[in-house]
């Protein structure tokens, strides 16, 4: 399956790319790896899905791979990640009352399952320390100009 390409890709980085096999612990994966070269770095770009189903993938992760480039888009240069806050919880609440508490930036039903619960109803015991998520400014606006939702090819 060993195939090496070297190459310029859309954007004229220069690039090395490979398809690859491999064995892991959940079972057998094909995919392409791609070494492209900007500025004095070196960046690996990976795309992979068990094996058998590289054909339905190889187009999107070729095109994915080959969409490296520098980021301009100011809404998108201004986005600030989401950041997770460990708070020790003082008497039992509900996430919903501690959501009122100790506001996150995302949806409250989202803070109950980054924190392993089912829903905001769930009391927490008093002493435990659960996250709250904070920062993520911007996110919305850059997302409204996002590639197609699935993100997931592969998988």
């Amino acid at each position: 399956m060993s195939r090496v390409t070297l190459h310029r890709i859309e954007n004229g980085n220069p690039a090395v790319t490979s398809l690859f096999e491999a064995q892991t612990e959940q079972g057998a994966v094909q995919g392409i790896v791609a070494f492209v070269k900007y500025g004095d770095l070196t960046y690996r770009l990976l795309g992979y899905t068990p094996a058998g189903k590289l054909q339905a993938y190889e187009k999107t992760f070729r095109s994915s791979i080959a969409s490296f480039a520098e980021l301009k888009d100011k809404a998108r240069l201004e986005v600030t990640p989401y950041q997770v806050e460990l708070v020790k919880v003082d008497r039992e609440v509900t996430v919903t009352e501690f959501n009122k508490q100790h506001p996150s930036t995302i949806p409250v039903e989202r803070v109950a399952v980054v924190n392993g619960l089912d829903t905001p109803e769930v009391r927490i015991p008093a002493g435990t320390m659960f996250k709250r998520i904070i920062g993520g400014q911007g996110a919305a606006v850059a997302q409204k100009k996002a590639a197609p939702a699935d993100t997931t090819a592969g998988k």
